[in-house]
Order: C-alpha cells, then sequence, then structure tokens
C-alpha cells in the first residue's frame, strides 16, 4: 500500500462519516478525576461572563456520581465540524459547544468519542428520540435532554 496507510483507510470514511447523520457521546476514560471534578471545572468555565465569546452547553444542576459520560449529541451530517465546536477550535457564540480546550487540558480530562452513524441519511427524523433515550441510559452531566 502506497502513502500513508492511516489517511488511505480513514480520510475516506470520515468523508462518508460526514454525510450521514450520527449519535455519539463522549465517554471519560480519566481514572483520577472524580465527575464532580469535571463538573465543577466544566460549571466554572461556562459561567456568564467568563469566555464572551463562547457559547457552552448546559450544565445540570447536580451530577451523577457514576456516571461515566460526559455528554451525548447528535448531528444531522458534519460530525466533523460539531467536533471542532467541542473542541472548543470555533470561536462563536452563535453555536453552543463543550469548549474543552478552555478546561479540560487543565484537569487531565480524558475522553473516548462513540458514534453511532446513520447509514441511511432518512433516518435523521429518528435522532432526537435516539438521543434523549441514549442520555437517559448513559445519564451524561452536560447538555440538555427530555
Amino acid at each position: 500500500m502506497e502513502g500513508n496507510p492511516v489517511q488511505s483507510v480513514f480520510v475516506p470514511i470520515t468523508k462518508e462519516i460526514n454525510k450521514l447523520p450520527c449519535l455519539n457521546y463522549l465517554e471519560i476514560i480519566s481514572k483520577k478525576l472524580t465527575n464532580y471534578q469535571m463538573y465543577k471545572a466544566y460549571q466554572k468555565v461556562s459561567e456568564k461572563g467568563v469566555y464572551q465569546t463562547r457559547s457552552f452547553l448546559a450544565v445540570k444542576k447536580s451530577c451523577d456520581a457514576n456516571t461515566k459520560v460526559l455528554y451525548v449529541g447528535k448531528v444531522q451530517k458534519g460530525l466533523d465540524g460539531r467536533q471542532v465546536v467541542h473542541l472548543g477550535l470555533y470561536k462563536t457564540s452563535a453555536t453552543g459547544g463543550l469548549q474543552l480546550a478552555l478546561w479540560a487540558k487543565e484537569i487531565g480530562l480524558k475522553l473516548r468519542l462513540h458514534v453511532f452513524v446513520a447509514e441511511n441519511p432518512l433516518l435523521a427524523h429518528s435522532l432526537v428520540p435516539l438521543e434523549n433515550r441514549l442520555a437517559s441510559e448513559l445519564k451524561p452531566f452536560i447538555g440538555k435532554y427530555k
């Protein structure tokens, strides 16, 4: 195989995923942090006025001490762009995100991204109920769900 094997395998997959509806969640894999420490770090940075050019996702009034999930989300298409917002690399107050660059490294937060791809774009209308169901099972402490 010529060229970069990682690039040749993953770039086409990524391009296809970006055209399709996806559910995703961020699993917390840090061993040394408590959920309360993560919760307080996010709560502090997301307070109004701290970063006026950024929009943050809703933080719950309390966090489940047993959850291993930071956030559950969905995207109709463009998973890569949504993750850029969550990483904190898209500086706008119009689009809410986790803004991880502003707080996660400082506390040593380590995450694993899980993605579920709907192979048929027509399934995009099913994302909201699926996201709500996944969130009710995983109990993330950031984000609003019904």
